[in-house]
């Protein structure tokens, strides 16, 4: 449940709330000069950002599960970085390289906030002359109050490496509405930056 998601959140207090999940970008990037890739047969690593190596670890776990559906390769960078040795770029870029991978993608929250909304009360239906007076027995008004809905907005960096070209040619931040736990937040996440990916004409489509 919510609590799930707390510990990859870098932190933050996150509430949970019964409305669906939904993501959307808010900007995208992509080189110019980079050709679409296919991930079939392709060693991708999966780095998911974040000072707390639980959180890193079940983050990290569940984007390997969704490059593994998108037909990759997918490695869990834990298994390949040691926690200290993501402070230096250079030596975890040498390090996935060594590992035979082919590209990495890195995810992070870059932000979280609460949003209200005020849905107002509305008055349904009156009385039906036509029922006589039955009408005001059961076709009646009826008045629906308002009432305010507090939603969770959070934002998420994906960087996307090619090992191979040595340099970064796909980039993205995303808002979700109210995920739910790590498992679904990532699958969603992966899957919304998969269809991005191809329709930049950046990943070959299946």
């Amino acid at each position: 449940m919510w609590g799930s998601f707390k510990r990859i959140a870098l932190g933050a207090t996150l509430l949970l709330f019964a409305a669906c999940a939904t993501t959307e970008f808010t900007n995208t990037w992509k080189d110019p000069n980079a050709v679409a890739i296919n991930p079939a047969g392709k060693t991708v690593a999966a780095l998911w950002v974040s000072r707390d190596e639980a959180k890193r670890r079940a983050a990290e776990d569940a984007m390997v599960r969704a490059l593994d559906k998108n037909g990759a390769r997918g490695v869990p960078s834990y298994s390949i970085v040691p926690a200290e040795g993501l402070k230096n770029t250079d030596q975890t870029r040498q390090l996935l390289k060594n590992a035979g991978c082919d590209g990495v993608v890195v995810m992070r929250v870059v932000g979280q906030q609460e949003k209200l909304s005020y849905t107002p009360g509305a008055y349904y239906g009156g009385p039906y002359p036509y029922y006589g007076a039955w009408g005001y027995g059961w076709g009646g008004a009826a008045y629906s109050p308002g009432y305010v809905t507090q939603d969770t907005e959070v934002s998420v960096q994906i960087l996307v490496y090619s090992l191979v070209q040595d340099k970064l040619i796909w980039a993205a931040t995303t808002k979700t509405l109210n995920p739910s736990n790590v498992d679904s937040f990532v699958n969603e996440l992966s899957g919304a930056v998969s269809w991005q990916m191809q329709q930049d004409g950046m990943l070959v489509k299946k």
